[in-house]
């Protein structure tokens, strides 16, 4: 039988091994290089860049990580052309999901309903999708 003071031996050895898993290393690895190559082609190549403008976005957390790790991949003058043009781009969208949103919740008010409910149905999904990726 386990002892108390085993049982704290016990837990730090599988506390350990939760923050080794090869495989949440694996993707890590993989989706840290797919921001490298996302940022080297928003730099280097307009089509991507125009494609990345016209775009939904990213959720919160992609917007924060590739913002973060810009200042260490990009020079200063693209770094900054990065950070502001996709900080333009999230406010849009933002501004877009706030816009559905309003929309959504007059669909049950019948002084307000709108002629095209279809048009508004995907504003909760959409919102959540962009706050939490």
């Amino acid at each position: 039988p386990l002892k108390k003071k085993d049982a704290g031996v016990n837990t730090n050895l599988i506390e350990k091994h939760l923050t080794s898993c090869v495989v949440c290393k694996k993707i890590e690895y993989t989706m840290t290089r797919y921001k490298e190559v996302l940022l080297y082609l928003y730099d280097t190549e307009t089509d991507f860049r125009k494609k990345i403008l016209s775009s939904r976005g990213f959720c919160q957390k992609h917007l924060f990580e590739l913002i973060t790790l810009a200042p260490h991949k990009l020079s200063n003058e693209s770094c900054k052309n990065l950070v502001s043009s996709l900080l333009k781009l999230q406010a849009e969208k933002v501004q877009e999901d706030k816009e559905a949103l309003l929309g959504f919740i007059d669909q049950f008010d019948y002084q307000k309903r709108s002629k095209d409910p279809s048009k508004y149905k995907n504003a909760l999904s959409d919102t959540a999708k962009r706050l939490r990726g």
